[in-house]
């Protein structure tokens, strides 16, 4: 995904705990000018989550789905400018990188809040406006 110079852009992913303590969303503005980037670090024996990062408008939603699976997301703008990409990843145990958590139904969007999920298989799919 291209990010517009100033919008919010927002990475969400279902998750449910496995071995790892922490877990971390991370949404990246990256490629071609300063990489910027805004993080949720979810610790799953209180449900809080950190923020941290370099981005502008930072912010988080943990939703509860039940069953003990969770959709967080983080959302933040592109604050390097000339940034050409927008990546999302989700790594257990924050910066260790280690243990397992499951995680399903990433996406990323350029809005300011997580979207419904749109389920996809090998064509992109547009989704009615909120």
């Amino acid at each position: 995904m291209t990010p517009s110079s100033t919008a919010i852009h927002t990475h969400s992913v279902f998750l449910k705990q496995g071995s790892a303590a922490v877990t971390r969303v991370h949404l990246g503005f990256i490629t071609g000018g300063t990489s910027n980037f805004a993080i949720a670090d979810l610790t799953w024996s209180t449900l809080a989550v950190a923020l941290s990062g370099t981005a502008s408008n930072i912010s988080y939603k943990l939703e509860d789905c039940g069953g003990g699976i969770y959709r967080l997301s983080v959302s933040g703008s592109n604050s390097g400018g000339a940034n050409t990409a927008v990546s999302g990843t989700v790594v257990p145990a924050g910066v260790a990188g280690t243990g397992t958590v499951y995680a399903w139904g990433a996406q990323l969007t350029a809005t300011a809040f997580p979207v419904p999920y749109v389920p996809t298989t090998s064509a992109t799919v547009v989704r009615n406006a909120d």
